[in-house]
Formats: structure tokens, sequence, C-alpha cells
């Protein structure tokens, strides 16, 4: 009688599994590489341009500095809540341009003054760095907190930086922008 044995599983000149059995770095680090080059691909076809139309118009109102377009958008549908993929709203742009009218629409429709971004930034702290002074006391009087610490390192697209902890005053402090310092002492004080 013959002894046959049949063994199962992958040949056995297969490398054999990582003893860990768990996600490793570079496993993890090729996932997110083959994640951002699927991303980047459906970005050249367009993919993610397929906002409703409401939308498309919200972002070309915000780039005109358009406050009776934006109006018309948001009244046509547009999310006011919409964020972009740090986490940044309408508003964190409005700040950042120091577009005050804009910023009182969106405000009007539902978005808070104090809306934070993935990194704990405020539009306050946008004005308070782009030297915005009637933006940043308008959001002051319309409750943004003087003393909202960013939670994570930031670095712009045009070289400034919040460090962790830092507030509108640290961030305009940073940037020279020194009626905004003294706007947002005198605030702090109160």
């Amino acid at each position: 009688m013959t002894d046959l044995r049949i063994k199962t599983g992958p040949p056995q000149s297969a490398p054999a599994a990582d003893a860990r059995g768990g996600l490793t770095l570079g496993n993890l680090l090729a996932a997110v590489g083959v994640l951002f080059f699927f991303m980047v691909l459906l970005d050249g076809f367009g993919f993610f341009d397929r906002l409703p139309e409401a939308d498309r118009a919200l972002n070309a109102a915000l780039d005109g500095n358009d406050p009776e377009a934006v109006q018309a958008a948001l009244e046509a549908g547009a999310l006011v809540s919409r964020r972009d993929l740090i986490g940044g709203s309408h508003l964190h742009t409005a700040a950042y341009r120091g577009q005050l009218e804009v910023a009182s629409v969106l405000v009007s429709h539902g978005l808070e003054p104090d809306v934070r971004n993935h990194a704990g930034v405020t539009p306050l702290h946008l004005a308070a760095s782009s030297g915005h002074r009637d933006l940043a006391e308008w959001l002051i009087r319309q409750g943004a907190q003087v003393d909202a610490k960013t939670t994570a390192f930031v670095e712009r697209c045009d070289g400034d930086h919040f460090q962790i902890g830092f507030t509108p005053l640290d961030v305009a402090r940073q940037a020279g922008q020194r009626p905004l310092v003294e706007l947002l002492e005198r605030a702090a004080r109160r």
C-alpha cells in the first residue's frame, strides 16, 4: 500500500508570510501611494469636478468676490457647509481673501464664524495673518474666539506657517500685522 499525502496551501517555494500578520509601515505606505495614484488619475478625468451646479456657482462667486452671486448660489441650494480636503470652509476662503461682504452672507446662512479646519485654524487666524483688519473686527463682533488655538503645524502656500497652539494674535505678530495685533490684544482683554 502506498502512503499518499496531499498538502494544501502555497507551494514550498513561496515566500513565508509576515510573522507579525498585521499591517506594516511599508504596506501602509504602498497603499497610500496607490490611493494617491488613483486620486490623481480620477482628478485628471474631472471626477472631482462633479459638484452640483449651485456649488460650482458658489465657488465662482467666491472667486469673483461677488456677495450677490454668493447669496443666489446659496438660495439655489449650494451647501454653505461644504469643506475642502483640509477641512477649510468657504468662510476660511473669504477671510484669507479679505472678502467681508461675502463672509457676512456666509454667516447669515448659518456658517459659524469660529468654524475650524482640520488643523484648528479659524477664519480669524487667516484674517489676522493676511492683514484684513475690518474682517477680523467683524469676526470678533460675530463671536469668533480670539484665543482659539491651532491644533497642528500649518504651512501655507505663501510660506507663512502656524505652529501648534498659535492664536490669531500669535499669527498677527508673526506676520507683522501691527494694527491687528493691537485689535486682538484689546479683544483678548475683554
